[in-house]
């Protein structure tokens, strides 16, 4: 017997019956500990990511952030309009810019 002890995709039990295999699993109620498990789950699919490097990985960060943000009462649209937003105010992370400092000193006029 394999212990896993994480939180899985829906469709996860379904596919382990397919296998002729037998799934122990429970569904988690709670809104915090949900919350708490997707926390973990997103650095387990960014470590996958750091490794991989690819578009399912990168979906799969997308799958996990959206889903918190569901149990946390955004939705997709409002992520993503958020996003865009917050994108035309601040900027994205298109250009590579990594501030090194900032003299806190005065630029001079003129």
């Amino acid at each position: 017997m394999i212990i896993y002890n994480k939180l899985v995709r829906d469709r996860i039990p379904e596919i382990i019956f397919k296998q002729k295999k037998k799934p122990f699993f429970r569904k988690i109620e709670d809104k915090k500990e949900i919350i708490r498990l997707l926390e973990e789950k997103l650095l387990e699919e960014f470590e996958e990511f750091k490794k991989e490097k690819n578009a399912e990985e990168l979906a799969d960060l997308l799958e996990v952030i959206f889903s918190i943000g569901k149990y946390l009462g955004f939705s997709q649209a409002h992520l993503l309009k958020v996003m865009r937003e917050k994108g035309q105010k601040r900027g994205r992370f298109n250009d590579g810019l990594f501030l090194e400092s900032v003299d806190e000193g005065s630029l001079p006029n003129g």
